[in-house]
């Protein structure tokens, strides 16, 4: 995870682990302008279709931004991430008492198996460092005849060494 402070640009960007990362990110995470987040939102709806009455997983749920559309849509949600600082800023959101949270690591869900009938899990493949686990537990809590959704960075960023990076405003 990458970050960079408002400073000239000939300051190098600092690296820190993912999850401090994150904590930090939730800072400014709803209002920074991220245009994958403008690509990515539309197909995730898209593909979820009608949720009214269905049990959905939000894994890595951020600040809320799936879980709270999906819940205001009629679905019984459940949203989980790994960083407190992204479910600090969810929890302080209008409706998120219709939502479930829980702070967890992807690669071992605290959850039932087969126990949702869609699981999405939006751009939080590229920071994941076992893609094989994170979609075995995706399908493992997922019910027969649901399906899984799963968004991530184009493969030729991840190839190019692309992170998730952000400005800080606390430098």
């Amino acid at each position: 995870m990458a970050y960079h402070r408002h400073v000239p640009s000939d300051v190098p960007e600092i690296i820190v682990p993912t999850r401090q990362g994150y904590d930090r990110w939730s800072q400014v995470y709803d209002n920074d302008g991220n245009p994958l987040v403008a690509l990515e939102e539309p197909e995730a709806i898209r593909m979820m279709g009608q949720v009214r009455g269905l049990t959905i997983a939000d894994v890595g749920t951020g600040t809320g931004r799936h879980a709270l559309r999906l819940a205001r849509a009629g679905a019984r949600v459940v949203g989980l991430d790994f960083s407190l600082g992204m479910m600090e800023r969810a929890r302080a959101k209008p409706h998120t008492d219709r939502i479930a949270f829980i702070c967890a690591d992807c690669l071992r869900l605290p959850l039932p198996g087969a126990s949702f009938d869609r699981v999405i899990s939006g751009l939080v493949a590229e920071e994941v460092p076992d893609l094989e686990q994170h979609l075995a537990e995706l399908g493992r809590i997922c019910r027969r005849g649901g399906f899984v959704i799963v968004t991530t960075l184009h493969p030729a960023m991840n190839l190019a060494g692309v992170r998730a990076r952000f400005d800080d405003p606390v430098g």
